[in-house]
């Protein structure tokens, strides 16, 4: 039902909102629910109009609180639902592996709802300390590629809308490493590339001399040359504006950095 573009505007008006949220909160340690519960609000306000997106003011704590209640754990190899019984045969294990399947679903949907309200409510996701929360899930689910496009797309919006103290933000909790080990092992994943090249131009962007060599000497420069040549032929044009983006972001007023964008044949 949150899914339907009609039934949003119905969910909301009986209601259904502040039933999710108050099922969230009545049973903060079940993880099944707690996933439940981000999908859900991921879903109702995925596409919606910016006057439906302002509702969701109410929902930003309640992710973070689950995500947050329910950290990282055990990585869960393939799709993360399916089950093996040799390795859990009672029904406690099974009770604990369903919890960290959960756990796995929870940092994925809420990665995914924040993202949505992030068009609107990123002052509340950073005030409500979501970017630490968000490098946290970004770092330990480095795998799932899923928790990658909708995380790094959350700091986006709330890098690019931001101020300058966001981005340091990121860049003080770790997220620099982070984003270039994500960038460089999705280096065919047009839509992470998209995301994550836009959050790398919001960092450039500080002009912050420390931010702009640790990039460089993480070979920054290479991994957007490297997607340059990946997708130029085939790839979206936002991607290739992202490239574009980072580059004159990095090599603004730096001539070390505009010669070693021309020596690595960035020019080309």
């Amino acid at each position: 039902l949150a899914f339907g573009t009609e039934s949003k505007s119905i969910l909301l008006a009986k209601g259904g909102l502040d039933c999710i949220l108050t099922c969230m909160k009545d049973h903060p340690m079940e993880a099944s629910i707690q996933a439940t519960g981000c999908r859900a609000i991921a879903n109702l306000f995925a596409g919606t109009a910016t006057d439906i997106r302002v509702k969701g003011a109410l929902c930003v704590k309640p992710i973070l609180r689950a995500m947050r209640m329910h950290p990282p754990q055990i990585e869960i190899a393939g799709d993360g639902n399916k089950i093996n019984h040799d390795n859990y045969n009672t029904e406690t294990q099974l009770r604990d592996y369903e919890q960290e399947v959960s756990s796995v679903q929870i940092h994925c949907y809420g990665c995914a709802a924040l993202r949505n309200l992030s068009m609107v409510h990123s002052r509340a996701i950073v005030e409500s300390g979501g970017i630490a929360t968000l490098l946290v899930t970004l770092s330990e689910f480095s795998q799932r590629p899923a928790i990658q496009e909708q995380g790094w797309g959350a700091l986006y919006y709330i890098m690019e809308s931001g101020t300058p103290e966001d981005c340091l933000s990121v860049y003080t909790e770790g997220g620099l490493k982070t984003l270039l080990d994500i960038l460089h092992s999705y280096n065919s994943h047009s839509r992470i590339q998209f995301v994550g090249l836009r959050c790398l131009a919001c960092l450039a962007a500080t002009e912050k001399v420390q931010i702009l060599e640790k990039m460089v000497s993480g070979k920054a420069i290479d991994l957007v040359l490297s997607a340059f040549y990946r997708h130029y032929k085939n790839g979206p044009e936002a991607l290739l504006l992202s490239c574009c983006m980072v580059l004159t972001n990095l090599t603004r007023n730096n001539a070390d950095f505009q010669l070693l964008v021309i020596v690595k044949n960035g020019i080309n």
